[in-house]
């Protein structure tokens, strides 16, 4: 424990407020999603992006808080919720973002669908092979 805090203490003053913020993103999108699966919105549909080069390591940043607070949060915190919480952070940046909800099917017939977010060409949630996924819906 007192290592994690140790490496909490050498981020940059950027990335430590942006992994407290995620936290509470966190908490807060677990108690949204459990009440209520339909509380949340992405967005508007199938909007194009444009990157700007600026804001690159904003979403680095973003998508180091996201997937530190994933791994070490004991509630859960799948895809849908970190979406959610990168859209949440971009936006208070004012960085554009699409949000993408797709579904592939596993060896064993089983359907498995899972969110990921795109911002500036990278992915700032959902860690996964895109190419695996037949999309369904796209928010912007």
């Amino acid at each position: 424990m007192i290592h994690k805090l140790r490496l909490f203490i050498r981020l940059s003053p950027r990335r430590r407020y942006l992994v407290v913020v995620t936290l509470l993103l966190s908490i807060y999108t677990s108690f949204v999603l459990r009440k209520s699966k339909n509380s949340m919105s992405f967005g508007k549909k199938n909007l194009s992006m444009k990157e700007d080069p600026k804001e690159a390591l904003v979403v680095g940043d973003i998508a180091f808080a996201i997937r530190t607070i994933s791994k070490y949060v004991p509630w859960e915190n799948k895809c849908r919720h970190q979406a959610y919480q990168a859209k949440l952070l971009l936006s208070c940046y004012k960085i554009p973002c699409q949000i993408f909800v797709g579904f592939k099917t596993n060896e064993d017939h089983t359907v498995e669908g899972h969110a990921w977010t795109m911002a500036q060409g990278k992915m700032v949630s959902g860690l996964c092979d895109p190419a695996e996924y037949k999309i369904l819906t796209v928010y912007s």
